[in-house]
């Protein structure tokens, strides 16, 4: 009977399920108790959080810092808009920019927590990671959201 009740009770705190229960010569008072995020939980990114993190990054992996690019910021504008929900998607990058006279590239992150959790994905994927440490030397980031979208070129072809 011991074992019922404990499978009872794991099964209402899994399922956060709050009761009062009274058994004979045992009194439980279950309730769920509130979960707290260990890091914190945005939901609209800072682009301008995330670009000084990998600024802050580069500086200590010893690369030069990027410089910002209107054109650059307007692709990357142009890139978080296509993003579907729910997606880390690149399609469509290289046919749409094909007929670009430089040579571009692009990292995307959705669904971390905060950006400082955005670029420990990047910096965790080794695509992700040889874009951050490639010298492009202009950039511009854009988020929606949790989702965002780095661009980067030297403006060479």
């Amino acid at each position: 009977m011991k074992k019922l009740i404990i499978l009872f009770v794991v099964f209402l705190v899994l399922f956060n399920i709050s009761l009062i229960v009274a058994i004979p010569k045992i009194k439980l008072s279950l309730s769920s108790a509130k979960s707290v995020p260990l890091v914190e939980t945005k939901t609209n990114f800072d682009e301008e959080i995330l670009w000084n993190l990998i600024q802050e990054w580069r500086d200590s992996a010893n690369l030069p810092r990027y410089m910002k690019s209107d054109e650059l910021c307007k692709i990357a504008k142009d890139r978080v808009d296509d993003q579907p929900i729910g997606m880390d998607d690149h399609k469509g990058f290289k046919e749409k920019y094909y007929s670009y006279p430089y040579v571009l590239s692009e990292n995307i992150t959705q669904g971390y927590s905060n950006e400082k959790q955005s670029l420990s994905g990047w910096l965790g994927s080794p695509p992700h990671r040889e874009a951050l440490e490639m010298p492009y030397t202009y950039s511009c980031i854009s988020c929606i959201n949790r989702t965002c979208v780095q661009i980067f070129s030297s403006f060479q072809q």
